[in-house]
């Protein structure tokens, strides 16, 4: 569970969820709440970064100055 953080002006980016890659590898699950990232302006950051089969819940967050807000995989689908 990642809550209640303030992530300001990291040229690589906010938060970064990562699973294991391959099709039979178990899900990672996160829960983001509550949080404020703030990227640097003309940098090509992601305030979150959703790579190889994580699969978080994201709930009331700040996403400002960020070249993406939330970035996840081709394919990938919201609820």
């Amino acid at each position: 569970m990642i809550v209640n953080n303030i992530v300001a002006s990291n040229t690589a980016g906010g938060i970064r969820l990562q699973g294991e890659a391959g099709a039979d590898a178990p899900r990672q699950i996160a829960r983001v709440i509550n949080n404020t990232i703030y990227g640097v302006a003309g940098a090509a950051d992601n305030g979150i970064l959703i790579e190889n089969n994580a699969t978080p819940t994201i709930l009331n967050n700040i996403i400002a100055n960020s070249n993406a807000g939330v970035r996840a995989p081709a394919g990938s689908t919201a609820v």
